[in-house]
């Protein structure tokens, strides 16, 4: 019973990893830093292509995984990795938090110290989760690493990711029209 708890698991997490992934892969490819065919939709405006890329990565590397070790140590590993590669983007997020305050004219002690704190204990985590990593580990996250490498080399930098954010009327802009939106606001009605 505990193996079919933790598959659930895993696939529930894997959803919403997948999920995220493929819009932030979308998002990318209309910021023209990933290959545009990402950037296609269904009738519903889903980014159909992007998910299935994701989604048949996933499953590739899970299938790989069973095969390589089994199924009860493929679970393990792909978990340790899943979990490492959630708190890496916790970290980039604590440390996007001050800047954003920043950039809007709003960065205070507070502002500051809540996410520092965050970011450190999300770091501890990464570092206290690290062991030396066997063969199929070290292939899975070379592979990414030289994936990274290249994307970046390729399409990364040409491109202006994180340029495009939706507001709170669900309508595609600009970053910097976004920020200066939240600075007039702030200047209106300043809080504390």
């Amino acid at each position: 019973i505990a193996l079919i708890l933790s598959i659930n698991s895993l696939l529930s997490s894997n959803i919403g990893t997948t999920v995220g992934a493929a819009r932030i892969l979308f998002n990318l490819a209309r910021e023209n830093a990933a290959p545009k065919v990402f950037s296609r939709v269904n009738k519903a405006g889903e980014p159909i292509v992007a998910t299935l890329f994701v989604g048949g990565i996933t499953a590739a590397v899970t299938i790989s995984s069973i095969m390589a070790v089994g199924i009860d140590q493929a679970f393990q590993e792909v978990s340790l990795i899943s979990g490492l590669l959630w708190l890496t983007g916790r970290v980039v997020d604590g440390f996007g938090v001050p800047v954003f305050y920043y950039r809007i004219r709003q960065l205070s002690l507070a502002t500051l110290v809540i996410p520092i704190v965050a970011t450190s204990l999300n770091l501890w985590g990464i570092v206290s989760s690290l062991q030396a990593p066997d063969l199929l580990q070290s292939s899975y996250l070379a592979t990414v690493l030289a994936i990274a490498i290249l994307w970046y080399s390729i399409l990364g930098r040409k491109g202006r990711p994180g340029s495009l954010v939706v507001d709170e009327n669900n309508e595609l802009i600009a970053i910097d029209e976004y920020i200066e939106r939240i600075k007039k606001k702030v200047e209106v009605s300043p809080s504390s």
